[in-house]
């Protein structure tokens, strides 16, 4: 099945002098490109650089994106509208459409309002690498002429808030069109009672990190700490030393728990046994990322997360060094597909046998 592998690969290798001539115009855009966009946000540059960082390890890495199984040949799915949601505009626009382009589809970029002339100037340096205009447009059009567009296309891939999801899928729904959705997520980290203090404050150090990084506007942003009542008194203590410019509720509802504000804000709840935690776990329907705390055995570990669906599970790992090949996407009410490498995101999987 090398025919199968290779074919793929030769994908990344049709877009490796563009990838590179844009990568070299990233650096040497980088002051530009991070003040602009840190204005746009409200973020700090160096979110904004952090951003930029991660694009250009992505074109360097691009290769962990092909579907690896010599068994899947990978084709293009056509002409594809991407909808980018107004939050990180590096990383949301250019991933996806480096993985959309690799896979051999020609786009349609909608941007929001407020991002329209950053996004264009992001594309312009793709066009100035090699990149033909035909391959890749941006248009921000009004929400009432959307359908006009996405009758012109042959897939959707739109990220943005669960409300305006709802009504793209509706509209794809009703002309026949295939779409991938991802909206909003909520991110727990979990920590048990075996956790020792010397092991809890960096855990909370990490968290933290996680939070003040775009202010907490990022979908993976942790927004709660369930947390064992052997663990809880300590937590509190450990945090409040460390003079968070968080806002930490300690007695949060319901409503805040499972629908969590955007913003340096952290929920924190004790429980007293797993149950209880998993309950709460379990009732999280924009059920993104939860990162597991635990010095118990990975067959223990596995049966919490037998009963529970989260995109992205770490366990005993620092949420914020993810690896750059990691596969995005949601379930439940955050996706609808789940984790997927970017490029299969963009491409029809034929099953071959030889």
């Amino acid at each position: 099945m090398e025919l199968i592998k290779s074919e793929n690969k030769q994908k990344i290798d049709n877009w490796e002098k563009i990838l590179q001539k844009y990568k070299k115009k990233l650096y040497n855009s980088s002051e530009e490109l991070t003040t602009l966009a840190s204005k746009l946000t409200g973020s700090t540059i160096k979110d904004a650089q952090h951003d930029l960082d991660f694009v250009i390890n992505f074109i360097d890495n691009i290769q962990h994106q092909v579907e690896q199984d010599q068994t899947y040949l990978l084709k293009p799915k056509g002409k594809v509208l991407i909808g980018l949601p107004s939050n990180e505009p590096i990383i949301n626009t250019l991933i996806p459409t480096i993985s959309a382009l690799v896979a051999g589809n020609t786009i349609i970029l909608k941007p929001q309002k407020q991002n329209k002339f950053f996004v264009k100037k992001l594309i312009e340096k793709f066009y100035s690498a090699g990149l033909q205009k035909e391959k890749l447009k941006v248009k921000y059009v009004p929400r009432q002429d959307l359908k006009r567009i996405i009758k012109k296309c042959d897939f959707v891939f739109w990220a943005g808030g669960h409300k305006s999801s709802l009504s793209i899928v509706k509209i794809c729904a009703d002309l026949d069109k295939k779409f991938n959705i991802e909206s909003e997520g909520n991110s727990i980290c979990f920590i048990d009672e075996t956790v020792k203090t010397p092991q809890l404050k960096n855990i909370l150090k990490q968290i933290i990190k996680n939070i003040e990084i775009h202010s907490g506007s990022r979908c993976q942003t942790i927004r709660g700490l369930l947390i064992h009542k052997g663990n809880y008194a300590t937590a509190c203590n450990i945090m409040k030393n460390l003079n968070l410019n968080i806002k930490i509720s300690k007695k949060p509802g319901k409503r805040k728990m499972l629908n969590p504000y955007f913003g340096q804000r952290l929920w924190v709840k004790k429980f007293e046994n797993n149950k209880l935690a998993l309950e709460i776990l379990a009732e999280n329907q924009f059920s993104l990322c939860l990162h597991v705390f635990s010095k118990k055995k990975n067959k223990e570990i596995l049966r919490y997360l037998k009963i529970i669906n989260y995109s992205i599970i770490t366990i005993n790992q620092d949420p914020n060094k993810l690896p750059i090949n990691l596969p995005w996407g949601g379930t439940n009410k955050s996706g609808n597909i789940g984790p997927e490498k970017w490029i299969n995101k963009f491409s029809d999987k034929n099953y071959v046998v030889m």
